[in-house]
């Protein structure tokens, strides 16, 4: 890969072709031209340095002492020593970090903002620095948006740019408050019908829908095609994968994708799982092969793990576990002796704690969908019905669940409308928060945690709209 190619650094504007050795130059030359003060030192600042002197000094000549020891004991204890006490190979040195390494903790426990990138792995967000961002893409419209850590989100969008692809990331550290722009993947962004319906007409390759992260610097963008970033969106990679990604989930350990070669069900070939470490760079494909009745697949993860289910009619639902197997469970929309006239549209694992699970089940009548909400409280073994149908436009249909008991639904349509709604029995019944009307509703509702709820217009306006009190209101946060 000539350095062209590569994926610019943070504080680069897509479709910005202008040079960048000049303001590489700049940087440097600002560093080297700053003014040096000269700043007095405090009191007993000499008297310091000399005790410190002192015990360094002390310090060596117990370090020479035990060095001899040691001499001694590897010409006392012969070869065996050298091959490891048992007689075994030595135990080899730990790999060498690639990158610099940072290591100022945030004093909130949150990430922060820093000046490099971070370690390639990932580890508590309180332990590393965020790498720098530049300023927010104009005009970016955001189409997904992820949480990554306490008050940490990134979003997935688009905005003007003199050479496509005009794909945008953007990342805020203190829960939508204030954004930076960040490298993104050089694929083009599909939003529409095709995005959200792959059983519709499916995505075209090298293309991107969607972006989940795991941790401050492990995160993936999907769609026609699979990219994943492990220092934070300063760098991008794709990854190879059979077909097109359906859906990708992650519960901040583990990360599942599904893919597929088909465009329609039913599909011969069936899908492929994938499973990895929220760190690592490389999935592991499922000995399960799955030919589901449709490709509206959906995958969600919670506090209660990772939940994959299969729409339509003949809906399936499997529960992922981390030793990368699966684990079937019964469906929600038809279990045993209950008939539900309708489709799986969407499963929500509670958000916080895990004494439930709650799916959706509609039924489309004359531009309507008639939604049953249902709840399992033994892992998927037994269903119950909530409540009476919530009718909702038939258009975009999103759910989520703060807790088993409070769940919130986004609807959306652009001819009919939509709005959200708010229920803290289960679904037996449906109010609306205190939220700005959306002439075409919403497009998607997701909990992040600790009474935190983010939601995005289906016509999308620059804003995220965030709710700090479990959903009950919502603030507009445009990303700017």
């Amino acid at each position: 890969m000539s350095p062209d190619d590569r994926t610019p650094w943070a504080g680069w504007t897509p479709g910005d072709d202008g040079p960048r050795d000049s303001m590489i130059e700049d940087r440097i030359r600002a560093v080297f031209e700053e003014p040096i003060v000269p700043l007095s030192p405090p009191p007993g600042t000499w008297e310091r340095i000399q005790t410190d002197a002192s015990r360094r000094r002390r310090a060596r000549r117990l370090l020479t002492a035990g060095s001899a020891a040691a001499v001694l004991a590897l010409f006392a204890g012969g070869v065996t020593w050298l091959t490891g006490s048992d007689g075994g190979t030595p135990t080899p040195a730990p790999p060498a970090t690639v990158g610099p390494s940072l290591s100022t903790p945030s004093p909130t426990g949150e990430p922060s903002e820093g000046a490099s990138p971070a370690p390639t792995t990932g580890s508590t967000p309180g332990a590393q620095l965020l790498p720098k961002g530049g300023p927010v893409p104009g005009g970016f419209l955001p189409v997904s948006v992820s949480t990554a850590a306490r008050g940490l989100l990134y979003g997935l969008g688009t905005a003007p740019c003199r050479r496509e692809p005009c794909t945008s990331v953007v990342r805020s550290a203190d829960g939508g408050r204030t954004w930076v722009g960040m490298p993104a993947p050089k694929a083009e962004l599909v939003t529409g019908a095709t995005a959200t319906r792959p059983d519709a007409g499916g995505t075209a390759k090298d293309t991107v829908t969607d972006l989940r992260f795991a941790t401050p610097m492990d995160g993936w963008a999907f769609g026609g095609a699979l990219w994943q970033t492990h220092d934070g969106a300063v760098t991008w990679e794709q990854v190879p994968v059979a077909g097109r990604v359906l859906d990708l989930a992650t519960d901040g350990d583990d990360v599942w994708a599904v893919t597929s070669r088909c465009t329609a069900a039913p599909c011969s070939d069936g899908v492929q799982v994938l499973h990895g470490r929220a760190g690592d760079r490389r999935f592991t494909r499922s000995t399960l092969l799955l030919q589901p009745a449709s490709l509206d697949v959906h995958l969600v993860g919670g506090a209660d793990g990772i939940w994959l289910a299969f729409g339509g009619t003949d809906s399936e639902l499997y529960r992922a576990r981390p030793d990368g197997t699966l684990a079937q469970a019964v469906t929600p929309c038809a279990p045993p002796g209950v008939h539900y006239e309708g489709e799986l549209l969407a499963v929500a694992p509670p958000a916080e704690g895990t004494d439930g699970l709650v799916a959706f089940c509609g039924d489309a009548a004359a531009g309507s969908l008639h939604v049953v909400t249902t709840r399992s409280t033994d892992g998927g073994r037994t269903w119950a019905s909530t409540g009476d149908d919530l009718v909702v436009p038939n258009g975009a249909f999103s759910a989520t669940a703060v807790t088993s008991d409070l769940v919130l639904v986004a609807e959306g349509a652009r001819d009919l409308g939509g709005a959200l709604r708010i229920s803290r029995d289960g679904g037996r019944s449906y109010g609306t928060p205190d939220v700005a009307r959306q002439p075409a509703g919403w497009r998607w509702v997701g909990a992040a945690g600790g009474g935190r709820v983010l939601a995005l217009p289906l016509l999308a306006t620059g804003t995220i709209y965030v709710s700090t009190d479990s959903g009950a209101s919502f603030a507009a946060q445009p990303i700017r």
